[in-house]
């Protein structure tokens, strides 16, 4: 099984969105033995849109990070609701602020399976 991952890359928001995806995102999918990659792979080959067009259709699920607003995230994202509605997951930083469920508002507005509401430690590691 192939995993695409939808995400904002560096340190945005006070976010080490790298960290996430090295220290959450593929620790869970290697305990499910799902392979997952990024863009990442692309951006030195040049222009990345073809190959992030196929990953978005062929990808048996797609994670999307959306802790902060990212047009490209949301882009893809909407690429991917079009392509294949299902099998797609949502990822949300927790912040200080949040005071409400914000996961079941989210689900309740989109096409996507789940949204998985994470934090993470001061030393960014997830947190128990």
């Amino acid at each position: 099984m192939k995993a695409f991952i939808v995400r904002p890359f560096g340190t945005k928001g006070g976010i080490n969105f790298d960290d996430v995806q090295k220290y959450l995102v593929a620790p869970a999918l290697a305990a499910l033995d799902i392979q997952g990659s990024t863009t990442e792979p692309f951006l030195q080959a040049g222009n990345i849109r073809a190959d992030m067009f196929q990953q978005l259709l062929v990808a048996d699920i797609v994670i999307a990070d959306i802790s902060i607003h990212n047009a490209n995230v949301f882009y893809e994202l909407g690429i991917r609701h079009a392509l294949q509605p299902n099998r797609t997951f949502l990822l949300r930083a927790k912040s200080r602020k949040d005071s409400r469920d914000y996961g079941r508002r989210t689900r309740s507005r989109s096409t996507c399976e789940r949204t998985v509401i994470s934090s993470m430690t001061r030393n960014n590691r997830p947190a128990s």
